[in-house]
Formats: C-alpha cells, structure tokens, sequence
C-alpha cells in the first residue's frame, strides 16, 4: 500500500536525537542579559545551531560546537568552559576599540578572526578624553592589509587627526575619513589587524573608543 504521508511544505523532518535538537535550536531564539551570561551558559543547554540573543546590545550569536576560533568578545566568544564557540550571527557589527595618547605607533587594535571577511564602512572616534600635547600631533588608523597599510587609511587621512578634531565635547562621532575608508578595496580578511597610527608627534594626554563598522560577508 502507499504510506500515509503529511505534507511538510518540503521540510524533512529529522527525527534522530541531536538531529532533530539542532532543527529545533534553529527556529528558537533563547535571550541573555550579558555577554558574561552568553559565555556562563551552561554545556548541557547548548546544541549545534541554536541562536542566542544577548540583551544588553542586542547581538546575536549561532554556536558552533566544532569551532576552536580564538575569542575576542566582539566576532567570536569562548564559553567559560571553552568547548564550542559562539559566532556572531548579525550581518552588521560594530568594532570597538580602546585608544590612548599612551598607545605605540602601530599597536593593534583588532585582528580578524579565522572565518570572516569584513567590509569596512566609515570608522570614527568617540572621544573621552580630549586630545592635547604634543607638536602638531596626529593620529590615525591602517591596518596591516597590503592595500590599506599606509597611515590614515582607515581613519584620519595622510595628515592625521589633530587636537581641534579631537575634543570630549561636541559631535558624538569625531576624526576624518581615511582615505581608503568606505572604498571598494577597504575589505579585512581573516588574520588582518587594524593598526594604530602616530603620524605626527605623540599626544600627552587623550582617550577615545574607535569604532570601526563593518558588514560581516
């Protein structure tokens, strides 16, 4: 006789243990008050594929069991107990980086992890503290990728920020755009890093938290 089937809009129906865990985690969103939280969540709640939301930005994260990808808390979060990984799922992130007048020309600020490919869009400063001393000091942001490895690349252009674009006060979103910044060839790969840059002299005071948006492809 022909079996009885149940029309399934071309879904297959996967009814084997972890299998149908994973098609299951898939469709349900589980919902984190902090990255501490997401990292604390406990092994024997954790299945290949779910997707978690964490509150306090907003993120989403897919974990994947099989991944040992180092953690930097921005692309990639290792759990306390360091088995599997939590990989950013939003298409859209934003890079945050801590910057200081202390920080050494060509310092990194970020590097790409195994598996991604960024497309930068326009970084900027978000200035805590301002910016001052020095003579004439300026600085930027380049990275070690070939094409954009010349100071002010990805922020501040060929002459760099200077104090006057770099106060605590004002606008929210400071510095100039680099020259290669939101252009075509201005796309990270994996192993990649963004690179502090003294172009001019070296502030003695002055504090911001770069952010550096980027599509995630």
């Amino acid at each position: 006789t022909t079996p009885h089937l149940i029309p399934s809009e071309n879904i297959v129906m996967k009814l084997y243990g972890d299998a149908l865990a994973q098609e299951l985690a898939a469709l349900v969103t589980i919902r984190l008050a902090t990255l501490a939280a997401l990292k604390a969540y406990p092994a024997n709640d954790r299945v290949d594929g779910m997707v978690v939301t964490v509150a306090s930005d907003n993120s989403r994260w897919k974990y994947a069991i099989g991944s040992s990808t180092t953690g930097d808390d921005q692309l990639v979060v290792s759990p306390t107990d360091t088995v599997g990984r939590w990989i950013r799922a939003d298409k859209f992130v934003d890079i945050t980086a801590a910057a200081g007048f202390a920080l050494a020309d060509a310092a990194v600020l970020y590097t790409v992890p195994a598996g991604f490919r960024l497309i930068l869009g326009v970084p900027f400063h978000n200035v805590t503290t301002s910016w001052t001393g020095g003579t004439s000091s300026a600085i930027g942001c380049s990275s070690s990728n070939a094409g954009l490895s010349t100071a002010g690349d990805l922020l501040g252009g060929a002459s760099g920020d200077v104090a006057a674009g770099l106060l605590s006060t004002g606008a929210y979103a400071k510095g100039t755009i680099g020259a290669k910044a939101g252009k075509p060839g201005a796309v990270l790969v994996a192993g990649d890093t963004i690179l502090f840059d003294r172009i001019t002299s070296v502030f003695t005071a002055g504090a911001s938290t770069i952010h550096f948006p980027v599509q995630v492809d």
